[in-house]
């Protein structure tokens, strides 16, 4: 897990946990899209409690109350990292455009 998400966890930097997220995506989700937000992150996630901790904390940051409770839920269940999909899980079942 790279250090910068542990610092920005340990902080609580909004900032730094968004940007921390971001540059912790799998590289087939930056060859794929341009990753600019937390909606491309959660894309991604295969936790569905990751992706629901982070809506509640994103919610929670944009005044809806409740930030510290939010960040401290965050804490827990990012505690052993973003748990990511492969691309293949991200597949949506359609044939591809350009087949090989």
């Amino acid at each position: 897990m790279a250090e910068s998400w542990v610092q920005a966890l340990a902080e609580g930097d909004a900032g730094r946990i968004e940007a921390a997220l971001i540059a912790l995506l799998p590289g087939e989700a930056k060859a794929i899209a341009n990753p600019t937000g937390l909606e491309t992150v959660m894309a991604w996630l295969a936790d569905a409690e990751q992706v629901k901790t982070l809506d509640y904390w994103q919610r929670a940051r944009w005044g809806r109350g409740g930030e510290s409770q939010a960040l401290q839920e965050l804490r827990r269940v990012f505690a052993h990292g973003p748990q990511w999909r492969s691309n293949e899980s991200r597949r949506s079942g359609l044939p591809p455009l350009y087949p090989d």
